[in-house]
Formats: C-alpha cells, sequence, structure tokens
C-alpha cells in the first residue's frame, strides 16, 4: 500500500479510489484535475499507481481515468521522478485493458 505524506490531496486519493462521485464533487468544488502532489504527481498518475494495490475491477480504474482525461487530465504530464501516468499503467496488472482504452 502506497504511504502519503502530508499534505494529503484528497482528488489524488478519490482517484487512488477510483471514486467518480468524489472526484466530482471536489471538482465542482474547484480542484484541479491536474493539481500536483509534493512529487509532482498528479491524480491520473494516481490512480494508474492504483491499480496495482487494489482488487477493484479493471472497469472502474478505466471509468475513472475517462473521467478524469473527460476533465483535462493530462495523460503526459511528467511527476518529479519523471514518470507519467501512461508510463506507470504501463506496468501495472490492468495496462492492456485500462491504458488501451484510455490513450486509445
Amino acid at each position: 500500500m502506497p504511504s502519503f505524506t502530508l499534505p494529503v490531496f484528497p482528488l489524488h486519493c478519490a482517484a487512488h479510489a477510483f471514486d467518480i462521485a468524489l472526484m466530482q464533487a471536489l471538482v465542482d468544488a474547484g480542484v484541479d484535475v491536474n493539481a500536483v502532489d509534493d512529487e509532482g504527481r498528479t491524480p491520473l498518475m494516481q490512480l494508474a499507481d492504483a491499480t496495482h494495490y487494489l482488487s477493484k475491477p479493471v472497469s472502474m480504474a478505466v471509468q475513472a481515468a475517462q473521467w478524469l482525461l473527460e476533465r483535462g487530465a493530462e495523460v503526459n504530464a511528467v511527476s518529479q521522478l519523471g514518470k507519467s501516468a501512461l508510463a506507470g499503467g504501463c506496468t501495472r496488472r490492468c495496462a492492456i485493458s485500462c491504458w488501451h482504452t484510455v490513450a486509445g
């Protein structure tokens, strides 16, 4: 399980849980879908990492990723470690079904 440093970023946590309803509430409240955490990671990057840790259906990851992308999430944004959501997703177990759908 990933560990979070403070401050914890709510949209990143919602993306990690594939919680579209919470993501919607946060975006409606003014949170930027491309907000970066203290490591330069976006919610979409957090979602890509979550596909490895959570045992939820891949379809939930796809829906949450599509939701973020439809609202302007940058698939090619790069973190301070030089990783993108797309590259991160490609190392995870749902890479083929999830990221083919998202990037395709």
